[in-house]
């Protein structure tokens, strides 16, 4: 059995659904946070669809990486 591969334009149309709600979501927040930083609230949106645990990895490499500059 073959596997059904969405189309091209059904990838492409859950990214702007994806992209349309995060900017949604996003707007949500600066209406309550005026002066927050959009960038900031942008990059945390994305960064809480992740789970604790791939955030925590991620940080720990991030911090493995500068601490060898270090040396």
């Amino acid at each position: 059995m073959s596997k059904k591969v969405p189309s091209p334009n059904a990838a492409s149309a859950k990214w702007i659904r994806w992209g349309k709600k995060l900017a949604a979501d996003a707007a949500v927040v600066m209406a309550r946070h005026p002066d927050a930083d959009p960038e900031y609230v942008r990059v945390t949106l994305i960064s809480l669809q992740s789970s604790p645990l791939e955030r925590l990895n991620r940080s720990l490499r991030r911090g493995q990486g500068f601490a060898a500059f270090r040396k």
